[in-house]
């Protein structure tokens, strides 16, 4: 056939780089559209396998077979015929399916007419799925075929009726913000369809006699008038009496910064509903109407609430009743073997951390804070790890420390430098040697810069002492992430724990009760941390400091890279451009040379690993 002679010698010109490895002929053909001639040499490769022809198992030099070159090289009609005559079993030396390499390069109307047919859930040799290593345009169209990467986005009317008092910065419209500000994503799935939690819910974590007694507080406010703080019942001082059974005399009469009102018991059970039944929404199966991941956002928040409610060794209940995040876990572990909780909270989860210990279940339990921590910060505790209890804290001194230099490390143990550090150090190290098997955050945004929950003493004019940006919330979700995407096919729920935003200036004298709260930084951050469970990414620019790359192909990572020249060598023009395609461009920092000696031989730098902020084995992120 003259055609196939054609086919041979195309497979035989030069390539872009010196002595580069030649072409089998079936890939130089799946980068031909099809015509009837091209068909028949096709079938012919089929019927009569040659050696020296190539077959459909047959892989180029980049390490992908024909069909894959089919995908990213021809139109979705051709594709189809490709598919049906070689099938599309093959996967790519890095374990790549077809839908990989759509998904990467951005071949969106081949991706979705192949979705149907093959396998979305498949995942490589990082156990990345076809939706982790896509562009955010290829997300969408894997979500519209493929519901369950969707994340699902838990909120309820109810929570709105828990009042704290007049001017508390614990408020129902830190939800609306946080919602107005996630609502516009692309990749969620808003829901109010969640039932209350029952009683016997609540004794996963809970006790009876602070459950009964709760349930009793609730009835007793019923019929209450408001007071003249806006709300029923100070919560602390009932619970130290009446569950403690602490004298008169002990009760901390003052230390009422959570309010009980009539509102408080539903929006609580509401609470604590949401967070298990995202539980069991992401450990549904897809065919079942699953998710991949949930974001609940319901209050008041749980976190500081341990086994009888209050924390013997804190001044309070820090806003919290019930503690939605440690039932949910034990509600987990009903279907799954392992669950880690992180608390990426300003303030150590003491509550957790106090059920988790009287649970005593470390082989399935593991419990994980980055915190603000110098022994007197709210809540004074999480300054040790318990290794035996799978509990592992990460105290990071408050700014307002560094300024006296040398009593505690040096700048980098501050701030964000010294919150990055610590997580990526303490908390995903010890998360990936856990190997969960359901990941659970409770985030509070109240480390956030400028947010009166991480300011000294409470004061609306004191000191900060941690400064996050909306950069951080989003680095730390990916990085879960991808430790979930490895251990747990990517099943991961955030809780909303704190974060409450900034005085107005001027609104108070003192910016205590009476002010009014400034949330547009607490509602971004929440919506960086959802773009980060999602892996819908902000793009940074290529670092001009790494010279020697080629920026031209910044951002597809070796692998790539190679497909990129080969496909330029054969006419073809890459699709999607790197930045596009991951959602952010990232310079692999290999230069031409380099590259070239990978391709004539792999005595280049190769697929390798770039580290990023930290230290410790996960600060590494992988190019793909």
């Amino acid at each position: 056939m003259e055609g196939l002679v054609k086919i041979i010698k195309a497979s035989e010109t030069p390539q872009c780089v010196p002595a580069a490895p030649l072409l089998p002929p079936i890939i130089a053909l799946a980068t031909l559209p099809l015509n009837d001639e091209r068909l028949k040499i096709l079938k012919h490769f089929i019927d009569h396998p040659n050696p020296s022809f190539g077959s459909p198992s047959t892989l180029c030099p980049s390490g992908f077979p024909a069909f894959h070159w089919a995908c990213v090289s021809l139109e979705w009609e051709d594709v189809l015929q490709w598919h049906d005559i070689v099938g599309a079993d093959v996967k790519g030396l890095n374990g790549d399916t077809a839908l990989h390499r759509c998904a990467r390069l951005s071949k969106l109307e081949v991706l979705e007419k192949l979705l149907p047919l093959l396998d979305p859930f498949a995942a490589n040799i990082d156990q990345k799925t076809c939706f982790d290593v896509s562009g955010i345009d290829g997300k969408k169209v894997i979500c519209k075929v493929v519901p369950w990467f969707k994340c699902e986005v838990l909120s309820h009317a109810d929570c709105e009726g828990h009042i704290n008092g007049v001017g508390h910065q614990e408020q129902a419209g830190r939800i609306k913000s946080v919602l107005s500000k996630i609502a516009p994503l692309p990749l969620i799935n808003p829901s109010s369809e969640f039932s209350r939690a029952s009683l016997a819910t609540l004794s996963l974590a809970h006790s009876k006699d602070y459950i009964n007694f709760v349930t009793g507080l609730a009835k007793e406010v019923a019929g209450k008038e408001m007071n003249e703080e806006g709300t029923q019942v100070p919560f602390t001082p009932r619970v130290q009496r009446e569950v403690e059974k602490i004298e008169e005399g002990r009760v901390k009469k003052g230390m009422s910064d959570t309010g009980f009102s009539k509102g408080s018991f539903d929006a609580s059970l509401r609470a604590v509903g949401g967070v298990c039944h995202a539980v069991d929404l992401v450990l549904r199966p897809p065919e079942s109407g699953g998710r991949r991941s949930a974001f609940v956002a319901v209050r008041p928040p749980g976190h500081h609430a341990g086994y009888e409610g209050h924390v013997k060794s804190c001044v309070s209940c820090g806003f919290c009743i019930f503690n939605s995040v440690a039932i949910a876990a034990v509600h987990a572990l009903k279907s799954v073997e392992r669950v880690a909780v992180l608390d990426f909270d300003v303030h150590h989860g003491n509550g957790t951390e106090e059920i988790f210990r009287k649970l005593n279940r470390p082989s399935e339990l593991f419990f994980g804070s980055a915190h603000l921590y110098d022994g007197s910060f709210y809540p004074g505790s999480g300054g040790e790890d318990d290794i035996r209890m799978n509990i592992v804290n990460a105290g990071v001194p408050p700014l307002w420390k560094g300024k006296g230099v040398g009593e505690v490390g040096g700048a980098e143990d501050y701030g964000r430098a010294g919150w990055r550090r610590e997580v990526t150090t303490k908390i995903l190290g010890s998360l990936r040697a856990f190997n969960p098997s359901l990941i659970l955050i409770s985030l509070g945004l109240d480390g956030g810069k400028g947010d009166i929950g991480n300011k000294r003493d409470g004061d609306r004019n004191g000191e900060i002492g941690l400064d996050l940006g909306r950069e951080d919330y989003m680095w730390v979700t990916s990085m879960v992430r991808e430790i979930a995407e490895v251990t747990c096919g990517g099943r991961v729920v955030i809780v909303l724990e704190g974060g409450y935003g900034k005085w107005k200036r001027g609104s108070t004298p003192s910016g205590e009760a009476g002010g009014q709260l400034i949330l547009d930084d607490l509602a971004i951050n929440a919506s960086y941390a959802v773009r980060g469970l999602t892996g819908d990414l902000v793009k940074s620019k290529v670092p001009s400091t790494l010279e020697g790359s080629s920026r031209k192909y910044a951002g597809w990572g070796v692998t790539g890279r190679r497909q990129a020249k080969l496909m330029e060598a054969l006419g073809q023009t890459p699709g999607g451009g790197g930045g596009e395609v991951l959602g952010r461009e990232i310079d692999d920092g290999v230069s031409d040379a380099d590259f070239a000696k990978f391709v004539d031989g792999g005595k280049g730098k190769g697929r390798k690993k770039q580290k990023v902020e930290g230290k410790g084995v996960l600060g590494l992120r992988r190019l793909t």
